[in-house]
């Protein structure tokens, strides 16, 4: 960090003020006096590769020579106007001019711009030419990572961001000692649909009965040290979420 000086004319005095801000090569501060530079006491903003603040509501930005960049390149990842909430929770990267360099974010699944990308190497294709630009996936398509969920949206990658669990990281015997056909650990609790569960004694769970809207949603919220099946599968909790195996299941179906 370095401290940067930004000089405002207050009526008969100067007034030096002493701002910290990153370390960047060849930069200047450009104070504009006019008009139609008043801002927003206290906020602060991007201008191509320039940061600006207000000061005394007047805008005080820094003044770097620009690259010669696309110009989505100096989006904002996400433009929301009004009161939106949005609830997803997907892995994307948007380029940031002000720091040169493409960097990871949580997407809330909307108001993404046109700087929003599925991959680092999409970001670093379009905004610093490092790779030839090219379409990620075939638009509408979805498919599996693991056992996260993708699609693609307008040749983009969205995925869901589950931390996945292989057979040899699952607990050796946890069911030892339940009854046979035991599908979870007493005193585990979990997430089904749109209800909560509780595994009893005996390894049965006793689920909330809420009626569920919409399509089902995978189980994705736990609590503790919770282990249960899920269909062939198991899961256990890990901070909150749950992780599971992923092996297609066959079910027998009754002639």
């Amino acid at each position: 960090m370095t401290a940067s000086v930004y000089l405002l004319l207050m009526g008969s005095l100067m007034v030096m003020v002493l701002v910290q801000e990153p370390v960047w090569a060849d930069t200047a501060i450009q104070v504009p006096s006019d008009a139609k530079s008043r801002c927003l006491e206290g906020s602060s903003w991007s201008q191509d590769c320039n940061t600006c603040r207000c000061i005394n509501g007047l805008a005080a930005c820094t003044k770097r020579l620009c690259p010669d960049l696309p110009p989505q390149c100096y989006l904002p990842s996400v433009s929301l106007t009004g009161n939106i909430h949005c609830t997803a929770h997907f892995k994307m990267w948007s380029f940031s001019a002000v720091r040169g360099e493409c960097y990871e974010f949580i997407y809330g699944g909307c108001g993404g711009t046109d700087n929003l990308y599925g991959t680092r190497a999409a970001c670093e294709a379009t905004c610093l030419n490092q790779s030839p630009p090219q379409e990620e996936c075939v638009p509408g398509t979805s498919w599996s990572n693991g056992c996260n969920s993708c699609f693609c949206s307008e040749g983009r990658a969205v995925c869901t961001l589950r931390a996945c669990l292989t057979d040899g990281e699952a607990p050796s015997d946890p069911f030892a000692g339940l009854p046979p056909g035991a599908e979870c650990v007493p005193g585990s609790r979990f997430y089904e649909n749109c209800n909560w569960c509780t595994c009893m004694k005996g390894g049965r769970p006793r689920c909330t009965l809420r009626g569920c809207h919409g399509p089902a949603r995978e189980v994705t919220e736990c609590e503790g040290d919770a282990v249960w099946r899920k269909d062939c599968n198991l899961c256990h909790c890990r901070e909150g979420v749950s992780v599971c195996t992923k092996k297609a299941c066959y079910v027998k179906v009754r002639k």
